[in-house]
């Protein structure tokens, strides 16, 4: 990354990031967004159109396409990315029908969609923009399609406005045009549109980074996304795919990621840019074939110093700028490419005009002429000037230059004048200046002045620190980020420092200050993860991953066993919000493995650390895991309970409520969180709502179960995980909607159970978080709408949760989604097949919700064990469905079934379950004669509060008129 700046017309580099992934859209917050509204960005001739910058306002939203955000005030609103699209492409029409076929092909241009999944999204969309006013935002149009009908205004932004640090896409944004690339880049777009592989090499410093960005720029006009993927912070090849996989908005709970970006990428036409591949080259080769042979409509354009040696790549070597020859006297600086961005970043160094008399431009031409050409070498020379004067310049780069290359006659010759280059710059510094970017060199990404001193603190005091940062700014060896401010060096500098403190004395001292750092970091990011709306936490704290692991690489290396546990306890929320549990999982592994052979350690973090495996191995390894992850949620609590420390307590407690509810143990669930509630009041209120509310609802006590989430959505508006979780938890006030519409199902309220259906998944898709959405889909929006006969509805709910579970490598919820594909009609399933989707499987939710929905398909075994278990939700309706299995082979018992399904119903107010007894005590037994048949299903039908279900209806209807 360190290229991008030194080819660009930029009077203040001071301003901008330019190394490591911090021009780059951050790994733990990249997105490939869809649709049709790409940011274009007056860069390079080859593709500069005009830039207008459109901001839509109505009523107290405002709605910026370019910066994908919308706002209410100065609060932003929480919106899925397909609800932003589908919101856009309506505002930008407002007061016009936009068709349902043309929202679909505008939002969903590569993918098929239906009608039901387009509604899904209008709800989650009006929900985030209800202003409380009695006129909906969007109105529907029967049979036509969708209106925005509230007041749009617009502002107008030309392209002089500040733009973001990135754009739509997920690419850097350059602010102005690349010098000297033109022509490479155009022949460059012109090749991509006909291959799917191109490799930029060259050595460092050629600016092979910004063109590649501004090649997958001019492609984004025809392509339906773009990710751009910055390698250079990444030590370890096996992280590359866990890598895209975040930037696509993945959480990875598997070893292997890939089939959830396969799915991902899907046909969709996407460019993912792979930035610095050199150190990784082996990996990244393997990566990208894998990629073009799984995903036929994915391009790739790769960064390296060297080739990935794949089929089908295509090669291009990036040039120096031009120079002009010995003989040459040019008279302008624009006569050639290299004199013109030495003579444009001499102009921010020295304040001046720039050069305009003949001599001084012979001067420049020389040293353009010995630095090749390249452009970052170019930089750090022109910056040089306003010290020591243009010729003092020249003057200091010939002999250094020539001495430095001797010896290096093994690197390619342009690489010798860069490292030369950068040696002669640092050869220049004082003996103060050079420390503090040796100290500088621990950072893997981007940094603080605070944090930086925290690193130089031991050996500079305040002033002198103060003095050398500043100087190193002004000398471009630290860039300052435009829009956070933050620093960075870049990486062919960073790299160079990093050699300098390897062989000093400072080394050991300046990596304990970073890992200490590293872990301030974490407790204050942990801290505010209470407080943050979730991708305000990730622009504050995100980008602390990269350190992260260098801290993590250096303890495990050099034993430091007491911080090593810390960073690794300190850091499971980081890891979880950037969807990296697989990775988490083996650095928690490891440290438990170090751990076994350390004496003395910290109990309270032993305890957080089996509390975060416990999660992890909830979450990545699925059911197999299961008693591992109850041991270490069990250890855990006894540890803590040792401390004293209430939060841990009901963290692993927590955890282990989570996996035996799982199991079906839900009187046993429901007891641990009395008692937590019991023992550690509104603490441990949160947590134990959550574990009663799930817990009541499964046992089959209604009543208790509408109190429990009628309160949590009254009450609770935020997120569980800013409680007391690692951030892995399920949002509060999904779960309390999903569950109040599944008991409205069971409870005769269809129209009430749609409501709160529809209203859980919006919530949970406005939160953007996988895991709620897929939940909300098994616990309560499947089962609702196919109980109800809306299988088209229930159908589209099955196709998003296969699509999730298979993105994010969700292995539980895979497992619910296999289950649900055996009801469908056209599966023809036996009772064999649904025998084997639980092989291995516990007594649980799972099991129940199928039989519930399945019937007598899923054959006595099946019944008889969710039977023996805690399900009470739907104990009337096992108990039913077991009547029909026996029937014929024992009317008595069926009777007696019938009978027992019935009275359970009545007791718990299910008159669903009621009125089905009633029609199969009907539909199979006429011993007790048809009056006392018909009048269990009248009393079962008054039981209703509202029109019963159609197809229940139907069937009591056709009983009665027999």
């Amino acid at each position: 990354m360190g290229e991008i700046l030194a080819q660009m017309n930029i009077k203040d580099t001071s301003l901008f990031s330019t190394a490591g992934s911090a021009i780059a859209i951050p790994a733990e917050f990249a997105q490939v967004f869809t649709g049709k509204y790409p940011e274009r960005i007056n860069s390079c001739s080859a593709c500069r159109p005009e830039v207008n910058v459109t901001v839509y306002r109505f009523g107290e939203f405002e709605l910026d396409p370019g910066q994908r955000r919308l706002s209410r005030g100065e609060a932003a609103v929480r919106i899925g990315a397909r609800a932003f699209d589908v919101l856009t492409c309506l505002v930008e029409k407002a007061g016009t029908v936009v068709t349902k076929e043309e929202i679909i092909k505008t939002v969903w241009p590569s993918t098929y969609v239906d009608e039901a999944s387009l509604r899904v999204h209008m709800v989650a969309l009006r929900k985030a923009i209800y202003d409380g006013e009695p006129t909906l935002c969007i109105e529907s149009v029967p049979g036509l399609g969708y209106k925005f009908a509230k007041p749009v205004s617009t502002i107008i932004d030309d392209s002089s406005a500040s733009p973001a640090p990135t754009t739509r896409y997920g690419l850097p944004t350059t602010i102005v045009r690349l010098i000297g690339r033109d022509e490479f880049i155009a022949q460059s777009v012109e090749l991509m549109r006909s291959m799917r592989l191109m490799t930029i090499t060259g050595p460092g410093g050629i600016g092979k980074t910004s063109t590649a960005i501004e090649i997958a720029r001019c492609l984004a006009t025809e392509n339906t996304s773009v990710v751009f993927l910055d390698l250079a912070a990444l030590s370890n090849g096996e992280l590359i795919v866990s890598h895209l996989a975040s930037s696509l908005g993945l959480s990875v709970f598997s070893s292997d990621p890939m089939p959830g970006i396969v799915q991902a990428l899907g046909n969709s036409r996407t460019i993912l840019v792979f930035d610095n591949c050199e150190h990784l080259i082996d990996n990244c080769a393997g990566v990208v074939d894998r990629l073009l042979q799984l995903t036929p409509a994915t391009s790739v354009i790769a960064t390296s110093r060297e080739p990935l040696r794949i089929a089908s790549e295509k090669v291009r070597l990036l040039p120096s700028l031009d120079v002009p020859k010995k003989d040459d006297l040019p008279s302008a600086c624009n006569d050639f490419s290299a004199l013109e961005l030495f003579n444009e970043r001499l102009i921010f160094a020295t304040g001046q005009n720039g050069l305009t008399e003949t001599k001084d431009i012979s001067v420049a031409a020389d040293i353009v002429r010995r630095l090749d050409g390249i452009p970052l070498a170019i930089e750090l020379a022109a910056s040089r000037v306003a010290g020591l004067g243009l010729q003092n310049t020249a003057s200091s780069l010939s002999d250094p230059i020539n001495t430095l290359w001797r010896g290096r006659r093994t690197a390619p010759p342009r690489q010798q004048t860069l490292r030369a280059t950068i040696e002669w710059s640092y050869n220049l510094l004082t003996i103060e200046e050079q420390l503090l970017l040796n100290c500088l060199s621990v950072f893997a990404g981007s940094f603080t002045s605070d944090a930086a001193w925290s690193i130089a603190e031991d050996f500079l005091d305040r002033e002198t620190f103060s003095d050398a940062l500043s100087a190193l700014r002004s000398k471009s060896l630290v860039s300052t980020s435009r829009g956070d401010g933050r620093l960075r060096l870049l990486e062919m500098t960073r790299a160079f420092a990093r050699r300098q403190l390897s062989a000093s004395e400072f080394a050991e001292s300046c990596s304990l200050s970073h890992a200490r750092w590293v872990c301030a970091e974490l407790e204050q990011a942990k801290a505010e993860w209470r407080n943050l709306d979730k991708f305000e936490w990730l622009q504050a704290h995100g980008n602390l991953i990269n350190d992260v692991r260098a801290a993590l690489d250096w303890c495990f290396d050099t034993g430091q066993r007491k911080l090593c546990f810390e960073i690794t306890a300190a850091s499971h929320i980081l890891w979880t919000q950037l969807g990296l549990m697989n990775e988490q999982l083996k650095i928690v592994e490891r440290a438990m493995t170090l751990m076994e052979g350390t004496a003395d350690v910290d109990p309270l973090i032993e305890a957080q650390l089996r509390s975060t495996l416990g999660l992890v191995l909830f979450h990545v390894r699925g059911l197999r895991a299961d008693q591992q992850a109850i041991r270490e949620f069990e250890k855990a609590a006894e540890i803590a309970e040792t401390t004293g420390d209430h939060v841990e307590i009901v963290r692993a407690h927590s955890g282990r409520c989570a996996i035996i509810t799982t199991q079906g143990r839900y009187a046993e669930a429901a007891d641990i969180a009395l008692q937590l509630e019991s023992k550690f009041g509104k603490l441990a209120h949160g947590a134990s709502s959550r574990i009663l509310a799930m817990n009541t609802h499964f046992l089959g006590q209604h009543e208790k179960t509408n109190h429990l989430c009628t309160v949590a959505v009254e009450a609770t508006r935020v997120p569980i995980g800013r409680t007391l979780t690692s951030g892995a938890g399920y949002d509060q006030k999904t779960v309390a909607l999903m569950l109040m519409a599944k008991t409205a199902w069971i409870q005769g309220f269809s129209q009430r159970a749609i409501s709160l259906a529809d209203e859980a998944i919006a919530e949970a898709l406005n939160l953007d978080d996988a895991i709620s959405i897929c939940l909300a889909i098994y616990v309560s929006a499947f089962p609702v709408y196919f109980g109800l006969g809306e299988f088209q509805v229930a159908r589209h709910h099955l196709t998003l949760l296969r699509e999730l579970s298979t993105k994010h490598s969700m292995l539980r919820s895979l497992l619910w989604a296999d289950a649900f594909e055996l009801l469908l009609p056209e599966s023809n399933a036996t009772t064999r097949q649904f025998e084997t989707a639980f092989v291995g499987d516990t007594n649980g939710a799972r099991l129940e919700t199928v039989i519930a929905l399945a019937g007598e398909r899923c054959g006595a075994h099946l019944v008889d064990w969710a039977l023996a278990g805690d399900a009470g939700w739907c104990r009337p309706e096992l108990l039913r469905i077991k009547g029909d299995i026996v029937r014929h082979s024992d009317p008595a018992m069926a009777r007696d079934l019938y009978s027992q399904a019935i009275a359970s119903a009545i007791a718990q107010n299910s008159p669903l379950w009621q009125l089905r007894a009633a029609n199969s005590n009907a539909e199979w037994l006429q011993d007790d004669g048809p009056s006392t048949s018909k009048r269990m299903i009248e009393a079962a039908l008054k039981a209703f509060p509202e029109t019963p279900p159609r197809i229940e209806l139907q069937t009591a209807e056709r009983l009665l008129a027999l």
